[in-house]
């Protein structure tokens, strides 16, 4: 009786700390300074790489503001943004990558509408 009680309240725990869990973004990177940052969802996350060329739009914005202007322009399939300039290049597609300390790359993980 009392293991199973035991049981039953792991159980519940466990569930709690599931529903608790944050769900906005599923994919987390580690900045430089040893935070944990969250990347837009439907996107993959290349740190510290730039994407040459294929540019179709530049901005500035944080990267949740550049991934939405880039859900919302057509053919864009993801975008590198500088962390540093706060600015970002939306791009036509997935170039080649280079690395860059400061540059972020982002890529949809589906294709461009």
């Amino acid at each position: 009786m009392k293991n199973s009680k035991m049981v039953l309240l792991a159980l519940a725990v466990l569930i709690l700390v599931y529903l608790a869990w944050p769900k906005k973004s599923n994919y987390y990177n580690w900045n430089r300074y040893g935070m944990r940052m969250s990347i837009p969802d439907g996107y993959f996350n290349f740190m510290r790489m730039d994407m040459s060329g294929n540019d179709i739009l530049e901005m500035d914005g944080t990267r949740f503001e550049c991934a939405t202007t880039c859900d919302t322009t057509a053919g864009c399939a993801g975008f590198v943004r500088s962390p540093s300039m706060n600015h970002c290049w939306l791009k036509s597609k997935d170039g080649r990558k280079r690395r860059a300390t400061d540059r972020n790359s982002y890529v949809k993980t589906s294709p461009p509408s």
